[in-house]
This record gives structure tokens, C-alpha cells and sequence, in this order.
């Protein structure tokens, strides 16, 4: 009884989280690049548009669709707003793109109110092609619609990005080490199921950023897991009411305790919380030094109290995969988020001690 109430509870927190979302979203049913911080910033306003205006019975049909719908995947491109479709079973999709076989990939897969094109993975992928070598794919799904139904979509999207990846890896030969896959909300339990039923291998990596926690349970089989890839690390950043909260990964990291409201977003518990994991993960690509250095911990109260220091590790990109349990750290209220080491307690810096596995 008390996880239905926890769970109808965070059911109406996704409505409230829906409201301050609408600064995002425009009604006149087009794509709108909106200029931010010299960043552009596509969003898919079709939602308003067709729960207005629905012009037919089929729109309504595929709008509330649990399976009739596409999932599409893009190689991005340093050039603004330039990709290439890359399409399952189709190998000279691949071969005659700008697909480099010898870069490390990485697959952005975004999340509820999203799309391939708009915030995370837009950011992510910007990102990623100022500060790495490495191919990006994007994966597009139609999350753009009520919650629920949203959520209900996730299965068929991680079946669609698992023969998608074991079409990399089987046919086009990709080397699979070289794959990591990236989902925030929805996203990341996309990726973690897709990543568990593949057939052709076992992930390296998976990242979960603020994975969704309404309408999400204990069981794995449902949701991001730390059995489907060799490593799976996930930062937490609205636990217990947006996000989900208990640990999943090898390593899940607290920033500020994992739960609203981050520094610098005032009363949002909604889209600036749930947002700041990526913000976070970016901010570790950008930054030279380590910004985003954690303490293992067994909870936010003992890492307040300065009670751990045995581990510190760096959150984001270049997080030690040999790290297990859970890690917190302090973030700035504004850019750049992270602290470095005035993330940790004083307590646990010594001449000598740099983050590492110990």
C-alpha cells in the first residue's frame, strides 16, 4: 500500500513537472530553435498543436499509440543541425556516412517531452564533438505526449535500439568496446533494457542520467539495471519525486543528495532539477581539471558530517569504471557547476591525494 501511494503521488508530480515545462513548449505546432547562451536549442512543439487541433481520427490514434510509431537513429555532425540516418539492416546507411570505424561511439538516447534534435541531446551531442573523438548518434522516439503513454513506449524504443546496436555490432562490424550508450529520464531506461536484451554482446557502458522514477518499480526487468552493461554509472538529481532515487548502477552518484531542489534552480523541482544530471555530465567534458570529484558514501547525512573520504572518485565522463557503491559531492548554484574539490569535505585532502580508486 504505501508504494501505490508513493507511486500516485509522484504520478501527480509529473503533471505539476508538465506545468513548468510549458515555458518550452510553444502551441503553433512547428520546430523552434530558440538561442541560449550562444547554444541552439531545437524543441518539437507538436504536442499543444495535436491535443488542440487534432485534425483526424488516426493522429489521435498515433499520438495515444502504446507501438505505432518509429524509432529513428542519426549520426550527428559537428556542423549545426547536419545528421545522417542511419537505418537498421541497411549497412551502406552506415558505410556511406561520415561513420568513422576507428572513434569510440556514443548513443544519446532522450527522454520524456524530447527529441533527437532539442536539449539533451542536442547539448550532449555539442559537447561531445567539441571535446571528443568520437562518432554520436542520436536516437529519436515520439515521446512528446501525455506521460503515461510515454512511459508505456519504452519497451518497444529499447527493442528497436538493441537490434539497432546488434545491427552495429553483428553487420557492420563496429568494435562493441567502443559503444557506450547515454539516456536521461526516460531515456535511461531505454538504454539499460536495450542494452540487456542485445544478442550480440555485452555494453561496456551505460550512463543513466536522472533516470524517471514515476510509473517505474524495484524490478529490473523494467527499468535501467546495473546487469545490462559491464559498467553502468547513473547521477541522480530528483530522486524520489521526478527521478528515481534507489541506487541501480555500479555506481550512482548524489549530487546535493540526489533529490530537489539543485542549487540554482529555486523552487523548479521540475524540468531545472531533472536537467542538471546532464548539465552536470557535460560540465565534466568541458572542464580540464576533475570539477565533479565524489565521495563514496552509505548516505547524504554521513557525507554532510564528513564521516567518508576511504574513496573519491570523478563523476561524469571519466568516472573510474573499477568504482563501485555510492558517491556524493556539492555543485555551484550557476556555470560552471562544479566545485572540484570544495565538493568534498576539507577532511579528505591531503598534500598527495588526488581523486582515484584506492
Amino acid at each position: 500500500m504505501k508504494f501505490l501511494c508513493l507511486k500516485m503521488i509522484q504520478i501527480i508530480l509529473v503533471f505539476i513537472f508538465l506545468h513548468t515545462t510549458n515555458s518550452l513548449i510553444r502551441d503553433n505546432g512547428k520546430a523552434n530553435y530558440v538561442d541560449d547562451e550562444e547554444i541552439n536549442y531545437l524543441y518539437i512543439t507538436s504536442m499543444m498543436d495535436l491535443m488542440r487541433n487534432r485534425s483526424s481520427i488516426s493522429d489521435s490514434e498515433k499520438f495515444f499509440s502504446f507501438s505505432d510509431f518509429e524509432v529513428n537513429f542519426f549520426l550527428l555532425s559537428s556542423e549545426p543541425h547536419t545528421y545522417e540516418e542511419l537505418i537498421t539492416g541497411n549497412i551502406s546507411s552506415v558505410t556511406n556516412s561520415s561513420f568513422d570505424f576507428s572513434k569510440e561511439t556514443k548513443v544519446l538516447v532522450h527522454g520524456w517531452l524530447s527529441s533527437a534534435f532539442s536539449d539533451f541531446s542536442f547539448e550532449m551531442a555539442s559537447a561531445l564533438l567539441q571535446n571528443k573523438n568520437c562518432n554520436v548518434i542520436t536516437v529519436e522516439w515520439p515521446s512528446i505526449t501525455i506521460y503515461i503513454v510515454a512511459r508505456k513506449r519504452v519497451d518497444k524504443v529499447a527493442r528497436e535500439l538493441s537490434r539497432f546496436l546488434d545491427f552495429l555490432v553483428d553487420e557492420v562490424k563496429v568494435n562493441a568496446s567502443t559503444v557506450h550508450v547515454l539516456g536521461h529520464s526516460l531515456g535511461a531506461h531505454v538504454a539499460g533494457l536495450a542494452g540487456g536484451q542485445m544478442k550480440s554482446t555485452k555494453l561496456p557502458r551505460i550512463t543513466g542520467l536522472d533516470p524517471a522514477g514515476p510509473l517505474f518499480s524495484d524490478d529490473p526487468k523494467e527499468r535501467l539495471d546495473r546487469s545490462q552493461a559491464e559498467f553502468v554509472d547513473v547521477i541522480h538529481t530528483g530522486g524520489n519525486l521526478i527521478g528515481f532515487f534507489h541506487p541501480i548502477g555500479d555506481v550512482d552518484f548524489y549530487p546535493n543528495g540526489g533529490t530537489p531542489i539543485q542549487p540554482g534552480c529555486g523552487l523548479d523541482f521540475g524540468i531545472c532539477t531533472h536537467i542538471r544530471s546532464y548539465q552536470y555530465y557535460i560540465g565534466s567534458l568541458y572542464e580540464p581539471e576533475p570539477s565533479y570529484i565524489a565521495a563514496k558514501c552509505e548516505n547524504y547525512l554521513d557525507f554532510q558530517n564528513s564521516k567518508c573520504c576511504d574513496l573519491i572518485i570523478n563523476m561524469g565522463e571519466y568516472v573510474d569504471n573499477r568504482a563501485k557503491g555510492k558517491f556524493f559531492l556539492y555543485t555551484e548554484e550557476s556555470l560552471p557547476y562544479g566545485l572540484g574539490k570544495k565538493g568534498i569535505s576539507e577532511q579528505c585532502w591531503h598534500e598527495t591525494n588526488e581523486p582515484s580508486i584506492s
